[in-house]
């Protein structure tokens, strides 16, 4: 075997904290290199009925990753990632290891000229990771979330067994009940969850749909029905041309109104663009920023960073009809617009600077991170915006707002300094979930629940629906050593 094992706790404290501050323990740390290397660690696991978590690169916002007991399995030392396989003018794949961060593939794909179109915010992520939350990001508006672009996947299950699902392969029945196919010739029988997911962009339990391809039930299951050892992706052609640029505002108003007319008008301006990113930024966001980012304009309130997509025959057009969208919603003259690379690199730092500035910030406060990752139907948006300003202001916690305004997704992140506050807050981000529900929406959009959401998804599904997707659990996993925390309530798992 080639893998490694961590037994000393000072050796691996970097494995039990994520990004949002959520801290656990475990016994030990394995990091494995081969799927083999996976198999006999995780039959190790099964004998012994250790809880078994699988550690990305823990850039998560929900816990997922950190474990409060057994083992830890990080999949670091999985980072084979192969060439480019061009399959017509269009079409491409790449096949990666589990343990291939974000940066590399994207440097892999762009030097071959292919696109891999999800856009998570943090680059630093695993990719197993991001196909265990179903990651999105920014470019969600136009490409949808990783789900779209997962031809295959590598995994091995809780008894050590190694499935390999291919996309088109297998799907569910007509009436929910599925059978999954294993190497050793047995099967995975069971039946998925009832329940009818949000019409908005989720990403909260088990993904549900009529007669759906199976791969999608592993895809965004936050390590609990089996460990991600290799994928293969799907890729594309890149645009043609790409501008972008950060439109400030005197107010949210005027910045919310160029995203509204942006989707009813959509299907007539797509003739001459397509808007793949629309990112918001409260005032608050914008103070975030502005000892980096001196040249944010005095007046601004509020700000929209865009990217769009054109080529160079329609290129003229596009810009004179998206300035004048900007001009219809008052957008500030001082706002920022580029064409090349390099401009448009500076805008993406800009919007990644937010979140790792809001994170620092609660690191320093000592709290674990108070945010929601709830999306609305984009007419509740008004809503839910007024929803967090209340509550906010009523119990005085400063709070930012910012994120993917295209999609009604945006994280609302509360800022208490003190123990009392920090209480407050997550009652009033439960507070939140009823009123997103209310309107629609979903309690997790792109980061998944992992150990923190757990009261809200029961909220959104209600005790069928979690008992539903234990069921489902109990079929991959009947020990429930995986990801043991993360979905479920303890309750609803086999005890170990």
């Amino acid at each position: 075997m080639t893998f490694l094992e961590k037994n000393d706790p000072e050796t691996f404290q970097n494995y039990l904290k994520d990004a949002s501050n959520y801290s656990g323990k475990a016994e030990k740390v394995f990091l494995p290199q081969t799927q083999d290397d996976v198999m006999a660690i995780v039959k190790m696991a099964s004998k012994e009925r250790k809880p078994l978590t699988v550690s990305g690169n823990r850039t998560g916002l929900a816990g997922g990753a950190i474990p409060q007991k057994g083992w830890i399995i990080s999949p670091e030392r999985m980072n084979q990632m192969g060439s480019v396989k061009v399959l017509g003018k269009d079409k491409a794949e790449i096949t990666v290891g589990s343990g291939v961060l974000l940066s590399e593939l994207f440097r892999e794909t762009e030097k071959s000229g292919w696109l891999y179109p999800p856009d998570p915010t943090e680059r630093n992520a695993a990719v197993g990771g991001t196909i265990s939350t179903n990651a999105s990001g920014a470019r969600y508006y136009k490409y949808g979330a990783t789900r779209h672009y997962v031809k295959s996947l590598n995994m091995i299950l809780a008894a050590g067994d190694a499935l390999e699902l291919k996309r088109g392969n297998c799907r569910a029945r007509e009436d929910g009940s599925f059978s999954i196919p294993l190497k050793s010739g047995s099967a995975l029988k069971g039946k998925l969850p009832g329940y009818v997911m949000p019409n908005v962009k989720n990403a909260a339990g088990y993904f549900v749909e009529r007669e759906m391809d199976l791969i999608d039930l592993l895809i965004g299951s936050e390590g609990t029905l089996g460990i991600v050892t290799q994928a293969t992706l799907r890729l594309i052609r890149p645009p043609e041309k790409v501008f972008a640029g950060i439109a400030f505002f005197k107010d949210e108003e005027a910045a919310w109104s160029i995203v509204v007319r942006q989707t009813l008008e959509a299907e007539d301006q797509r003739l001459l663009f397509d808007v793949r990113a629309l990112e918001y930024f409260d005032e608050a966001s914008l103070n975030f920023l502005k000892p980096e980012y001196s040249n944010i304009p005095r007046s601004a309130k509020a700000a929209i960073w865009y990217e769009i997509e054109t080529d160079r025959k329609r290129e003229e057009k596009a810009l004179e009809v998206w300035g004048g969208q900007l001009e219809i919603s008052s957008a500030l003259e001082e706002s920022w617009f580029g064409e090349t690379a390099k401009e448009q690199m500076v805008f993406r730092e800009f919007r990644h600077a937010l979140p790792v500035a809001v994170n620092e910030k609660v690191t320093k406060n000592g709290f674990r991170k108070v945010a929601t990752d709830f999306a609305v139907p984009l007419q509740a948006l008004p809503n839910i915006m007024k929803t967090y300003a209340d509550l906010s202001v009523r119990h005085k916690i400063p709070y930012a707002v910012f994120g993917h305004i295209g999609n009604g997704h945006l994280h609302w992140n509360l800022l208490p300094e003190n123990q009392s506050d920090f209480e407050i807050s997550w009652e009033l981000v439960k507070e939140a979930a009823r009123e997103a529900i209310e309107f629609g929406g979903t309690i997790s959009a792109e980061h998944g629940i992992g150990k923190m959401k757990i009261p809200f998804l029961r909220m959104l599904y209600g005790d069928q629906g979690l008992s539903e997707m234990a069921e489902v659990k109990k079929v991959f996993d009947p020990a429930g050593i995986l990801g043991r925390g993360n979905i479920f309530p303890e309750e609803l798992l086999p005890m170990l």
